[in-house]
């Protein structure tokens, strides 16, 4: 279920896919939309700061402005994002912070099913034009399953792969996605995927996890594929697109560092994919 889902509000079109998203989830789930609003005091302050005679005044007026127009821009996001939810029929929650975005947003995601944010995040947008880390340091301290969306997504979702090696991080991202989806009215095709030489000894291992996986209802396909685990997972994902691509949080906490790993950190660096990523 996604009863309570957290967006965080930026002024690009990854974030307006996200809350987009969100409203349809919700929908679904008679749930409540959480639309995070964020002034990035932190990150301002960093920017704008002074060095020699007379420069720390002019430093201050410059944060100064900059926090008004951050704030003017966080307002606007924030009816923006109730307008959405009025026209998706769906509660909604718009919060207004000031603070580190990351941190804010895991801190939101303690009391909630799901944060859905963009595969690239702009909310440094007083200081920066190019897209921030915000979505790595959020991954790097989850406190629950994190939906990363491209800034456009065909809609609805029908299929979902789910790469599967025998893990307990792969079991624990499958069990988390199934509890989160299998009760939705629109029904969704799995596809398991093993990466390994030994196609035939995989496929025999895929049966369990897809025995389970149809207790639940969903029409499930297994597939094993020798090659590189970064290209083939992409280039599956890109051929069965509209997708989504299920992946676990690694337990070793220096793996987690680096983002899990380079199969997800090559699907991030694509961008183009939805993943759905558990901790």
């Amino acid at each position: 279920m996604s009863k309570r889902i957290v967006v965080g509000l930026d002024p690009s079109d990854y974030s307006k896919m996200a809350v987009t998203l969100a409203c349809i989830r919700a929908s679904s789930f008679d749930g409540t939309v959480i639309g995070v609003g964020i002034i990035d005091k932190p990150g301002i302050q960093a920017a704008c700061h002074g060095a020699g005679v007379g420069a720390g005044h002019y430093a201050k007026r410059s944060r100064e402005h900059h926090i008004k127009e951050a704030e003017e821009k966080v307002t606007a996001l924030l009816e923006e994002f109730r307008g959405t939810c009025a026209d998706h029929e769906v509660g909604c929650e718009p919060v207004l912070r000031q603070g580190s975005p990351a941190e804010i947003l895991a801190e939101e995601a303690l009391t909630a099913d799901l944060v859905i944010i963009g595969t690239r995040t702009f909310f440094h947008f007083e200081t920066q034009t190019s897209h921030g880390d915000t979505l790595s340091d959020l991954l790097r301290c989850q406190a629950c399953p994190v939906m990363v969306v491209p800034k456009a997504l065909e809609m609805p979702i029908k299929r979902v792969i789910i790469p599967y090696d025998g893990t307990r991080k792969a079991s624990r991202s499958m069990r988390s996605f199934v509890s989160l989806t299998h009760s939705l009215p629109v029904s969704l095709d799995l596809l398991l995927l093993a990466v390994d030489e030994k196609v035939e000894t995989k496929l025999a291992d895929l049966e369990k996890p897809a025995k389970y996986l149809r207790a639940y209802g969903y029409e499930v396909e297994t597939k094993v594929v020798p090659g590189d685990a970064r290209e083939i997972i992409r280039d599956v994902a890109k051929v069965n697109m509209p997708t989504v691509v299920v992946l676990g949080a690694s337990e070793k906490s220096s793996v987690r560092v680096l983002l899990f790993g380079s199969v997800t950190q090559s699907l991030l660096d694509d961008g183009t994919i939805p993943l759905y990523v558990a901790g």
